[in-house]
């Protein structure tokens, strides 16, 4: 079965107008339940529990998974929500000062012969009269 341009138009429009399932017949992947589960994961260690003896509790709760992958989507889940740190503004500042020196430098020169140079003189031997 060939869809024409007009076949897929259809069918997106029908899957946008597509109810959502209900969320408790969704199964999560254990990385996503240990999303969900971030806050109080965090919380029981900072009451003093491992990260090998959370693990292991949740395992017996039907949770499976091992100390080093619990460690993984936690830290991953941590991550998404921390804002990303932004970059030193000193560095910017600094590189945008010394373009306004270089451009005032520039226009500071008295000559204005000096700064129409041949773009070729730079390649040429300045102690030979020519080639």
């Amino acid at each position: 079965m060939a869809l024409t341009y007009a076949d897929l138009d259809r069918l997106k429009e029908e899957m946008k107008s597509l109810p959502a399932p209900p969320r408790d017949k969704l199964t999560p992947n254990k990385q996503e339940a240990v999303k969900m589960l971030a806050g109080e994961i965090v919380d029981l260690q900072k009451r003093g529990f491992t990260i090998e003896q959370i693990a292991s509790w949740l395992k017996g709760k039907g949770l499976e998974l091992n100390a080093p992958t619990l460690k993984s989507y936690l830290a991953r889940a941590n991550a998404k929500k921390r804002p990303k740190a932004a970059a030193p503004r000193t560095r910017k500042i600094a590189a945008k000062k010394s373009t306004k020196d270089a451009h005032e430098k520039l226009s500071e020169s008295p000559e204005p012969s000096a700064q129409k140079k041949d773009p070729k003189a730079a390649f040429l031997a300045s102690d030979k009269p020519s080639y």
